[in-house]
């Protein structure tokens, strides 16, 4: 696998959809990544959007019939062995690729150890904004600051606790 470098910055007005980064482990999906399919779906549905999935490792192909169970509309799979396990400079060039690929306005991802260090990560690389440690999210009509630091003009207003 090529690893990225400088990609290039995502232009908000191509992005549309909600991408769900759907973390495994040795050939399981974690917990965490089955409840951000149900939040993705509640967005991508008052967006009117797909809900698309991000699935990266190697001999991961199964899980992706897997996640349809959960809502998800198309799923993107990186199957590689450099991301057998889990390095963050593969594994954030391959999410990347398939972030630049889908062009998502929304990219879910869990605070999970293996989250905290891959998000900000690629989040840099697309020259994205990041809200780390959210406990909800919802989508409303009127535009609240720079909407445009969250992936798009689709997401409007962070919400905690609701």
């Amino acid at each position: 696998m090529e690893l990225m470098k400088d990609p290039e910055v995502l232009n908000p007005d191509e992005c549309r959809g909600v991408c769900v980064f759907a973390e495994q482990r040795r050939g399981t999906l974690s917990g965490a990544a089955m409840e951000l399919a149900g939040a993705g779906r509640r967005l991508a549905d008052a967006l009117g959007d797909d809900l698309h999935a991000a699935l990266l490792g190697h001999g991961v192909g199964d899980l992706a019939e897997e996640l349809r169970h959960y809502g998800i509309d198309r799923i993107h799979v990186a199957d590689d062995p450099v991301l057998t396990d889990f390095l963050d400079e593969s594994y954030s060039a391959a999410l990347c690729r398939v972030v630049r690929d889908v062009k998502p306005s929304i990219l879910l991802g869990a605070a999970t150890n293996l989250g905290r260090s891959l998000l900000p990560n690629v989040a840099v690389r697309l020259g994205a904004g990041l809200t780390a440690g959210c406990t909800g999210l919802a989508i409303d009509d009127e535009p609240r600051g720079n909407p445009a630091r969250f992936w798009g003009n689709d997401l409007r207003r962070r919400r905690h606790g609701e």
